[in-house]
């Protein structure tokens, strides 16, 4: 299929998801979960380039099917947990794992963009599906 090629100096629709829910993973599993179950927040800034290299790399051994179904149940268990917190959770800086303030309306607003940065691909991806 077309979608798992990859165009010279692009990501193929599956890196892109595969980065996306790795994103999704480790936000959730160092952020968000340990907010909902009052814990201390460990996120640790990263190595971004290494992360997608790594998220790539994953894609690439990982069945579409999985990597899909792991997307969608990481995005739900994000916004399912951040709907379950208090207001006042939902408005407290919490201390990353470095000292780093983690605040979840920012967070949001940040995830959003990432979002729209990747959407121009698999819309197009998807409109060509549809032609």
């Amino acid at each position: 299929m077309n979608h798992f090629k990859k165009k010279e100096g692009k990501w193929t629709i599956k890196s892109i998801v595969s980065h996306m829910m790795l994103w999704d993973r480790y936000f959730y599993k160092e952020a968000i979960e340990k907010i909902a179950l009052k814990q201390t927040v460990t996120l640790k800034q990263m190595d971004f380039e290494e992360f997608n290299r790594k998220a790539i790399e994953y894609g690439n051994r990982t069945e579409t099917s999985e990597i899909v179904n792991k997307a969608i149940t990481y995005r739900h268990k994000i916004m399912n947990d951040i709907r379950g917190l208090s207001e006042e959770q939902l408005h407290q800086t919490y201390l990353e794992a470095e000292g780093n303030v983690f605040y979840i309306p920012q967070y949001l607003k940040d995830f959003i963009w990432h979002d729209q940065h990747h959407m121009e691909p698999l819309k197009k991806y998807l409109a060509n599906l549809e032609a």
